[in-house]
């Protein structure tokens, strides 16, 4: 099942973007983009909600920036997977 909810994105990276990464990278590399993103909250929006890590499929949903707006799935991470 899935859990989707509402997002901002916070801080966007490449996958692979830590050591040992660069220009030799394979082209596959860019294919997924490592999000940091803010949930939405429901009963309080002047509180900021959670902060969570996330991946985008850029061959699906493209390149994110920060500020957009995103939905997550976020059941994964509510069940502790």
């Amino acid at each position: 099942m899935l859990k989707l909810r509402p997002a901002i994105v916070i801080e966007t990276r490449r996958a692979g973007s830590g050591a040992g990464s660069g220009s030799g990278e394979h082209p596959g590399a860019a294919r997924e983009q490592r999000l940091v993103v803010e949930l939405a909250t429901d009963s309080e929006p002047a509180h900021p909600g959670k902060r969570r890590e996330a991946i985008a499929d850029v061959g699906l949903v493209g390149r994110t920036e920060v500020g957009d707006e995103v939905i997550v799935n976020v059941q994964a991470l509510d069940l502790g997977l």
